[in-house]
């Protein structure tokens, strides 16, 4: 009798906080999307702007949108709840756009490289003389190592080793702070007298945290778990 309407009550009062949660989740992943899309749209409108539509425009516009939109949301989407339900392992939508994204993201950039060595090549300028050169290309090596990587860890014969996994997480991260640190280099280097680069190395900055921190945490956690395990290769 008297623990028949507590009984009843509670589970209702314990779902609606998880309920709350899973939708307030989804919130912040739409408002960090959009943010990634706006973000993207004002430094390809810089690029542009300030060089007139000329071959070397492309350059950091192609960087900027690969780098900050498709990449930051692929990378994002690792951890995330948008159109997933929140379970432990990661969904097949989840798996999905992570690639799709990634992939768009790939194919920018290496066509943004392109663009900028061929524009040098037509302009008879020295290659990777700049920090923003030097950081940029250890971040399409870096992009690279990535790209064949999670090939590798995605592979049927590999599907289960956790240190191959562990390797392409660490370098997708590392991939995307050398890419951040290239753009805001190469707007430092386009722009200093304007007040630009204040306001993109300001918004880089604080998106780069807002992508990277989930991502770092949860690579954390399966090396601890992969450590204390001793289990890195299957």
């Amino acid at each position: 009798m008297e623990n028949t309407p507590e009984s009843a009550g509670e589970p209702k009062r314990a779902a609606a906080p998880q309920h709350i949660k899973y939708w307030r989740a989804i919130i912040f992943e739409v408002i960090i999307i959009l943010l990634a899309a706006i973000l993207a749209g004002i430094l390809v409108y810089w690029s542009f702007s300030s060089e007139g539509f000329v071959l070397f425009a492309f350059h950091p516009a192609l960087e900027s949108l690969g780098m900050v939109l498709f990449m930051a949301t692929a990378i994002y989407m690792c951890s995330s709840q948008f159109l997933t339900r929140p379970e432990p392992q990661p969904s097949k939508i989840r798996n999905f756009l992570h690639w799709l994204l990634n992939t768009i993201s790939v194919f920018a950039i290496a066509v943004g490289v392109l663009i900028i060595t061929w524009n040098k090549f037509l302009m008879d300028q020295n290659h990777f003389e700049t920090a923003h050169a030097i950081v940029g290309l250890s971040s399409f090596i870096s992009m690279c190592l990535t790209v064949a990587l999670g090939a590798a860890s995605n592979s049927p014969k590999h599907r289960q080793n956790i240190a191959l996994k562990l390797f392409y997480l660490s370098f997708g991260l590392l991939t995307y702070w050398l890419g951040a640190a290239s753009l805001m280099l190469g707007f430092l280097k386009e722009d200093q007298t304007n007040g630009k680069f204040s306001v993109a190395l300001i918004a880089i900055l604080a998106f780069w945290f807002i992508v990277s921190w989930k991502p770092l945490e949860d690579f954390c956690n399966r090396l601890q778990n992969a450590c204390q395990s001793r289990n890195m290769i299957a």
